[in-house]
């Protein structure tokens, strides 16, 4: 009798290990499909899959490793000023499981951003997104707000981080350089998680940012709150972009009063080159 027990968790090991290897052989490259044999071993075993979250090819890094996605929040408070924060912060998280973690789930709420079956030239986040938007609205709000002061309004962005091409190396860019930074901008919410009204009709509707305007507010916003403080020790919440430019142009603060000026010269930084401290050449981001 006991071999049998034996005999059958052996079959049922060697089955949700065959299931597994059935997700990585079965996934499509970029110029084929899968094997024949392992297309239909998981699509057999998918119920079980999907039931289990195992349903990951683990392609992650090859052959062609695709961008990051993250989520970037900018809180606004009852004092006037704003914060910004960046889900999965690295830097702030003492597991790496943890940041995996955060990765997963700004990686689900970029998935939910799609065409608008109303208007395709318009896009739109599915009522699953809108479900996860509201619950990290509010889980922000539980955890960022602060008794003197409190949250007012959030606005989320989805953000997609690319990998650095050979040339951009070659030209010095930063693996956070704003370049490379894709972003789209999904509303503005109450601290309830409740869409709050819009400033102009074309702003219904997820849109793109450039990522110099974005860099250009969120200097303002840091110059504001920091006012009676060192703007350049930024804490590790904010976005890693920032902190990585301002960390190299601290002189960028100076120009808070302009927020397009300031959009202006760091795109005008971004094409030009200086001079470090040693007198050597170097790319400006």
């Amino acid at each position: 009798m006991a071999s049998v027990w034996k005999a059958a968790a052996s079959l049922i090991l060697v089955g949700h290990f065959i299931a597994i290897l059935s997700v990585v052989l079965a996934a499509p490259g970029p110029s084929h499909s899968g094997p024949v044999l392992a297309t239909i071993v998981n699509k057999t075993a998918s119920p079980y899959l999907d039931t289990l979250l195992l349903n990951s090819a683990f392609r992650f890094y090859a052959p062609n490793p695709g961008p990051a996605r993250l989520t970037w929040y900018r809180v606004e408070r009852t004092d006037g000023t704003a914060e910004w924060f960046e889900m999965p912060g690295f830097d702030a998280l003492p597991l790496r499981s943890i940041y995996q973690r955060g990765l997963a789930m700004s990686s689900f709420l970029d998935l939910q951003l799609g065409p608008n079956s109303e208007d395709p030239k318009r896009l739109a986040v599915s009522p699953a997104g809108n479900v996860c938007v509201k619950s990290f609205v509010r889980k922000l709000a539980r955890e960022c707000d602060l008794p003197e002061r409190r949250i007012t309004a959030v606005e989320i962005y989805t953000v997609h981080h690319r990998v650095l091409e050979p040339e951009q190396v070659a030209a010095g860019w930063s693996l956070y350089d704003f370049r490379l930074y894709r972003v789209c901008n999904l509303g503005r919410y109450t601290r309830d998680g409740i869409s709050a009204d819009f400033l102009s009709s074309e702003n219904q509707f997820p849109t793109s940012v450039e990522s110099s305007r974005l860099g250009a507010r969120m200097c303002v916003d840091l110059a504001n709150e920091k006012q009676n403080q060192d703007a350049t020790e930024i804490v590790s919440h904010w976005p890693r972009p920032l902190r990585e430019l301002i960390s190299e142009i601290p002189q960028l603060l100076t120009l808070v009063a302009d927020e397009s000026e300031l959009k202006g010269r760091i795109e005008r930084l971004a094409r030009s080159t200086s001079l470090d401290g040693e007198g050597n050449s170097r790319t400006v981001r």
